[in-house]
């Protein structure tokens, strides 16, 4: 077995393969698409949520309903994470799959820098409550740009 054909057959094993074709443009599984709006929903309410307790209720149970809200975060993030992950995946053709995953590693990297520090100025700057709305906001936007994304066709492969 040479080391072409070793490749191939590993990469083939694995559910991939060697084409150098993109990938049929077929439709994105229903499953995916929908982990990943109800991770968004989740993600949104939770940031959205958190800062309402301190400006609503009495110190005691609005600890307890922060708890609630802050919960509803890491839910969102472990069904989005993933899902979006895999819609990059899915998306991508064949050749640049490995581009485009490193590219939304990339930027997930920098914006775990980018957003406590922008999190950390607009804490300073209006409150303890505004950068948990903005990042609700930032996610809301997120949201639409995921459901307005157009609905695909499938379409036959070629051999």
């Amino acid at each position: 077995m040479t080391r072409a054909s070793a490749g191939a057959a590993g990469t083939s094993a694995a559910g991939g393969g060697m084409s150098a074709r993109p990938r049929p443009n077929r439709p994105l599984p229903i499953c995916m698409v929908r982990t990943s709006q109800i991770g968004t929903v989740l993600l949104g309410l939770g940031l959205a949520l958190m800062p309402l307790p301190a400006a609503l209720v009495p110190a005691a149970p609005a600890m307890a309903l922060f708890i609630v809200f802050l919960v509803l975060v890491p839910m969102g993030t472990a069904l989005l994470f993933p899902a979006s992950t895999s819609l990059v995946s899915q998306r991508s053709d064949r050749e640049e799959v490995g581009l485009m995953m490193g590219a939304q590693q990339t930027f997930r990297g920098i914006m775990s820098i980018v957003g406590p520090v922008g999190a950390t100025l607009t804490f300073d700057a209006f409150g303890h409550g505004v950068p948990f709305l903005l990042a609700a906001g930032i996610v809301g936007v997120a949201f639409v740009l995921a459901v307005r994304e157009p609905r695909q066709t499938p379409v036959a492969a070629t051999a």
